[in-house]
């Protein structure tokens, strides 16, 4: 049941019975570590409001759920921070370009998978390291607006390029295979390994 707004949002009624969830989506959310990491990335018009409370309050959450608008609340200190009143891009809250990933280095979701699909070049957590620079930073607490390592989220944006690469391979080489089959469907079989073709039939 809605408890009415703050922020310009509907807030449900799970807030007031579970400080730990997000007022808004109503899914889990995560503790801030510390409460510099509000005071870095609310706009400037927020800090005196949000300042005092993070004086007074610890304990604050941020809500990590995709197209949910809210990032930052506190049940207790009545707080609710939007999208809008931070000044950072919350990567985990986007699915379109650019999606941050590592803030401390400044690499983005899209910068990773380019390097894996469409450079090649690397395949692995410490291929990204050396040539992007994503993960070797140590002001997660102050440039993340989680106040958290980027080290989940690289992981999972890496793992999904490598994914990515691995079925357009196999896409592309379909492709060649069916070519060498004759328009009319007459003439002399492709010599095609027994190997390849049972792994692209799954057999």
């Amino acid at each position: 049941m809605a408890l009415g707004t703050l922020s310009g949002l509907t807030l449900e009624g799970t807030w007031r019975e579970d400080p730990t969830v997000c007022p808004h989506c109503g899914r889990a959310a995560w503790p801030v570590p510390q409460n510099i990491t509000l005071i870095s990335h609310v706009r400037e018009a927020e800090w005196p409001r949000v300042k005092a409370l993070t004086d007074r309050f610890k304990g604050f959450r941020f809500c990590p759920h995709l197209r949910c608008p809210v990032v930052y609340f506190h049940r207790d200190a009545d707080l609710v921070v939007v999208e809008a009143e931070v000044r950072t891009r919350v990567g985990y809250k986007v699915d379109a370009p650019p999606i941050p990933v590592c803030y401390c280095i400044g690499v983005l979701a899209e910068t990773i998978r380019e390097e894996i699909v469409v450079k090649g070049c690397c395949d692995s957590l410490q291929d990204i390291q050396r040539y992007t620079g994503a993960r070797t930073g140590k002001w997660c607490h102050i440039t993340n607006p989680s106040g958290r390592c980027c080290g989940p989220m690289v992981q999972r944006v890496i793992e999904a390029a490598l994914r990515e690469r691995v079925e357009a391979g196999l896409a592309e080489e379909a492709r060649r295979l069916a070519e060498q089959i004759p328009a009319d469907g007459v003439g002399e079989a492709p010599d095609i390994p027994a190997d390849t073709c049972c792994r692209l039939t799954g057999r």
